[in-house]
């Protein structure tokens, strides 16, 4: 039997110890910090406008300039926030970390794991990158990621093997369906149920 239940992290022991599941995994899912493109969209007053009857201007999010928009001073910040937890809560055990391939989601990761990367034993925690965690995705230009090899060379600590082309595959012109988007939420957590 096959089951996703959400609980608050503090009744693990409880679920633990009712045997009612074979195996538990808890997943920690973070939010990437502010990037450029959100901080456009509060300089300009209003967010994406692609489906808008009467626009309020051109979508802030089609901008080459943000370009997979990477961390404000502010998204930093709040990124550090995830690292004040982690610090504050020595019992939370990370085991792996999987990662989006956007820029703001990897320095978010870089930022809030600093000195927690490690396992009990010193045994660096792999930072995988996985092509499917990644925001609702085409038409924004700050949803579009980098090259393959930029990734590589700019994060050389995370593992970028799972991503299989060069160019980002999954950009189109056209903005991902919902229903698209709960079916690849969906395959995602049967990769993570098969992760020992």
């Amino acid at each position: 039997r096959s089951a996703f239940k959400k609980f608050p992290a503090d009744q693990l022991d409880k679920l633990l110890a009712s045997g009612e599941y074979e195996t538990v995994k808890v997943m920690h899912f973070v939010r990437h910090g502010q990037g450029f493109h959100n901080q456009r969209a509060l300089d300009v007053g209003y967010g994406c406008q692609c489906k808008a009857e009467k626009p309020r201007g051109p979508c802030p999010y089609k901008s080459d300039e943000i370009l997979d928009a990477q961390l404000t001073n502010q998204g930093k910040e709040e990124a550090q926030k995830v690292n004040d937890y982690l610090a504050e809560n020595k019992n939370t055990k990370i085991e792996h970390v999987l990662l989006s391939p956007l820029s703001r989601a990897i320095g978010t990761a870089m930022i809030g794991l600093v000195g927690f990367d490690c396992d009990e034993t010193g045994t660096k925690i792999p930072l995988q990158c996985l092509e499917s965690l990644r925001e609702q995705f085409g038409s924004h230009v700050c949803d579009k990621r980098q090259t393959k090899s930029w990734l590589e060379t700019t994060y050389p600590s995370i593992d970028f093997s799972n991503l299989t082309s060069e160019e980002d595959p999954w950009f189109t012109e056209e903005r991902e369906t919902k229903q698209h988007l709960a079916t690849r939420i969906a395959k995602f957590l049967n990769v993570a149920k098969a992760i020992p």
